[in-house]
């Protein structure tokens, strides 16, 4: 992802509101898919199908983190919270294998039976 774009999502997790940022992120997305399908096409003999789907994969990657570490941040979760909850890819996307109209399968797991209230915030703040 160009560092221009990553800049300005990192900035709207730190001090934009979820709006700023669902949009933020949905703009990142297509752009981000109007350039791999642009290398793609410009690599057609030399690029794989695999190839971009990880391509697609990392973009999501960083997507769904910054996703979650603005959750972290809204709910005010504690330095040591990712001992007690994680988001996790699953299916073709956990396995690497994203494609470009694939869902997006997540797993949000806890450690405990109990939820601190921090978490269950962060929880509904992510979905």
């Amino acid at each position: 992802m160009e560092s221009a774009l990553q800049q300005r999502l990192e900035q709207i997790v730190i001090a934009g509101s979820r709006a700023d940022l669902v949009a933020a992120v949905k703009q990142a997305r297509v752009e981000a898919w109007e350039k791999t399908r642009d290398w793609f096409l410009e690599q057609i003999n030399e690029v794989t199908g695999l190839d971009v789907s990880i391509r697609l994969t990392r973009t999501t990657d960083t997507l769904v983190d910054l996703l979650f570490r603005w959750a972290r941040l809204r709910a005010g979760v504690p330095e040591d919270g990712h001992q007690h909850l994680a988001v996790f890819a699953t299916g073709g996307y956990g396995r690497g294998e994203l494609n470009p109209h694939s869902d997006l399968d997540l797993l949000v797991l806890q450690a405990h039976d109990h939820l601190p209230d921090w978490a269950m915030a962060c929880y509904e703040e992510f979905t």
